[in-house]
């Protein structure tokens, strides 16, 4: 449940556990540290999925990139955009 994300990405070493996770659990993770505003931290994690070609669920994905829209600059977001983009 939600608590128990929340509880979860509270701790410091949460990053560690990350690439042991399902899709589904590491979608949670992200949107959990999205609504505690860690977007830093959000932002982290999708790029390290990223990376290995893997996404959050479209839903979370989408929150996260309106997240960054709202608290950032473009440049992230294109960089995100074209990251996500060039794998299709």
């Amino acid at each position: 449940d939600d608590t128990t994300i929340e509880a979860f990405t509270a701790r410091a070493d949460y990053a560690k556990y990350f690439d042991g996770m399902t899709n589904f659990e590491k979608s949670k993770v992200i949107e959990a540290l999205i609504r505690l505003e860690k977007l830093p931290e959000a932002n982290e994690l999708v790029f390290k999925m990223l990376e290995k070609s893997q996404y959050p669920r479209l839903n979370v994905f989408r929150y996260h990139l309106n997240r960054l829209a709202s608290k950032v600059n473009n440049y992230k977001i294109n960089s995100i955009y074209a990251n996500f983009h060039a794998s299709f």
